[in-house]
């Protein structure tokens, strides 16, 4: 599967999709917005009508000395550019986490907030509540809980997440009959207080 971005080089030419291709009338035409094609190689030789060329890819788009000068311009307005593919749901749930883990904190955001649109998974949620800034940390938690963490869930949390959703995790972790093994978990990750609490509930 190719990942955003994508570019083919091609004697002199960078080819490489914005949003003013694939939401144009010859985009639509041409391309498949089935899963995330538009973000990749087939869909660019699908535009340009091309076979050869270099394929090349770089998930990173944040840091844009990865790229060919002519893609640097373009990224330098990403919404301008890329916002509409964005937000249509061409970036997959795991594209979107990617970002939410490795870009800088205004990509983050822009990736969890779309991430929450996207009938997003448990795991998604914690990716978030792990990854986010504060504001869609929040958001996360509170979609999670209505959805029902799984107590693995919390788990990974307890021992990935912030201190204060550590914390978090813990207080809805022991009001969720935890097992055993869960209980051994606060006890190796959790602070002093809920050390002792799951420790008596082992005892």
């Amino acid at each position: 599967m190719c990942e955003f971005l994508s570019y083919i080089e091609k004697g002199d030419e960078i080819l490489f999709l914005t949003d003013a291709e694939v939401f144009s009338p010859h985009g639509r035409e041409v391309l498949s917005f089935q899963d995330n094609d538009p973000l990749g190689h087939g869909a660019i030789r699908a535009y340009y009508n091309i076979t050869g060329g270099e394929e090349h890819e770089c998930r990173d788009f944040w840091n844009i000395e990865n790229y060919p000068e002519a893609i640097q311009e373009i990224l330098k307005d990403f919404d301008k550019n890329f916002g509409r593919m964005l937000t249509s749901g061409a970036f997959q749930n795991d594209d979107l986490r990617y970002i939410v883990a490795y870009g800088t904190e205004a990509y983050r955001d822009k990736a969890s907030e779309q991430l929450l649109r996207q009938d997003p998974s448990n795991d998604d949620l914690c990716y978030i509540v792990r990854y986010g800034t504060e504001a869609y940390r929040d958001k996360a938690w509170e979609q999670l809980l209505k959805r029902g963490p799984s107590n693995s869930d919390l788990c990974w949390i307890v021992e990935y997440g912030t201190e204060a959703y550590r914390e978090k995790a813990w207080e809805q972790l022991l009001r969720q009959t935890p097992s055993n093994g869960d209980l051994h978990w606060i006890v190796e990750y959790g602070t002093e207080t809920y050390q002792e609490k799951a420790s008596s509930l082992l005892k």
